[in-house]
């Protein structure tokens, strides 16, 4: 998993509950890196989820509170890099964000990280709404749906999202109905 994801909750945490709860969870943590990252290094999706359960418990917020106000903090710098913007336009929308994630947004990032293995979303419009399919052997689907909340949230729409859990043998798949509220 990036880096950057791993330095931006850790900087999101410091300033939310201070240096005592993030050293706190690092210790509890007991992570392979002793809780040194950098943007640019790649590191085991499993850490994050340590980190995460321990600050939790460091903070007594519920774990789903701190992925939902972790991808709050998340979605803005993602939308800040140039991977975002690869298609040729920064995306104004939800949908706009969903339709160019695959062809321009991951496959830019498998261009400059050929190490990179970002999850793969399966967007098709049905109308109004869009399904989308979340695959990933991170089994990261809840921070996927609290993604989809913070990109609602940050282009000022207002979304139903409905999630199932997909059975699959190769990754853990998990679909997504959006449908913007009336």
């Amino acid at each position: 998993m990036m880096g950057v994801v791993f330095t931006e909750l850790l900087e999101a945490a410091e300033a939310r509950y201070g240096l005592a709860k993030v050293d706190a969870a690092l210790t509890a943590a007991n992570t392979e890196t002793g809780g040194s990252y950098t943007a640019v290094a790649r590191y085991d999706h499993r850490e994050l989820v340590r980190l995460l359960v321990e600050l939790s418990k460091a903070t007594g917020e519920s774990l789903g509170a701190l992925v939902q106000e972790f991808a709050r903090h998340l979605l803005p710098v993602f939308l800040s890099r140039p991977e975002a913007s690869a298609g040729g336009a920064t995306p104004g929308s939800v949908f706009e964000l969903l339709d160019g994630l695959e062809p321009s947004i991951h496959a830019t990032v498998r261009k400059l990280h050929p190490d990179a293995a970002p999850p793969r979303f399966e967007c098709t419009r049905d109308g109004e709404r869009m399904v989308v399919r979340y695959h990933s052997h991170r089994c990261l689907g809840d921070f996927a749906h609290a993604m989809l909340t913070a990109a609602a949230e940050h282009f000022g729409e207002t979304i139903n999202i409905e999630r199932r859990e997909l059975s699959d043998s190769s990754d853990n798949a998990v679909e997504f109905v959006l449908t913007p509220a009336a």
